[in-house]
């Protein structure tokens, strides 16, 4: 059995080498297995601690509440080696938001931008709720190398960590019939943005009880 895997081991390594040869020129930079071949790589990711912040390839980040601010770092490498003063495009979207931001890499090869989630007037849970999608691009040796996260907003995942449960409740509860300026109040346990923490807010919560990402 041994000398049968080994047999077949060289077999595919063997028809590999055989298809490189073939075709020498083939680009397999992309979303799915960047810097294969070339070396080049762009992670994408934001302010969360590995791995919650959508570090690696095409991984989603933590979600984000409306009105947090939202850091987006792009890490650009050619052989695992930083590279500096390169010019990254982010790409943000969800319905009506569409836009795209640039910087340069530091010497750490690192770009990053910040942006706002949004909250407008009129019907802002429709317009800004579900999934944000994220691509950073950037041109590496003249071969452009992409990298995509995605992440959710949420009015009811309070502490920001993927599910919406009892310490989401917990933090309503302990600022439960304050207001705005008052003692235990907590902007926060305002769900609807009302200016109080009542049983509205904790209504919403447990609308979404049990949501996880």
């Amino acid at each position: 059995m041994r000398g049968d895997a080994g047999r077949l081991m060289k077999l595919i390594v063997l028809a590999l080498l055989t298809f490189l040869i073939a075709f020498p020129n083939l680009s397999i930079v992309g979303t799915s297995m960047p810097g294969l071949a070339s070396g080049r790589d762009i992670d994408v990711y934001t302010q969360y601690p590995t791995p919650y912040g959508g570090q690696g390839r095409d991984m989603p980040s933590k979600p984000f509440r409306p009105m947090m601010e939202v850091f987006l770092y792009a890490c650009v490498t050619y052989n695992l080696d930083p590279v500096a003063e390169k010019n990254v495009a982010f790409k943000i979207e969800h319905g009506e938001w569409n836009f795209i931001r640039a910087e340069t890499t530091n010497s750490s090869g690192v770009a990053w931008i910040t942006f706002k989630i949004p909250w407008p007037d009129t019907d802002p849970e429709a317009r800004v709720l579900g999934i944000w999608n994220v691509t950073a691009k950037v041109d590496i040796r003249d071969e452009v190398v992409i990298d995509t996260l995605w992440f959710y907003v949420m009015l009811t995942d309070l502490n920001c960590d993927g599910t919406v449960d009892g310490k989401d409740m917990s933090i309503v509860g302990s600022a439960f019939g304050t207001q705005e300026g008052q003692p235990r109040w907590n902007a926060t346990a305002d769900v609807n943005s009302d200016g109080e923490a009542d049983g509205k807010d904790i209504a919403k919560v447990a609308r979404d009880f049990g949501w996880s990402q």
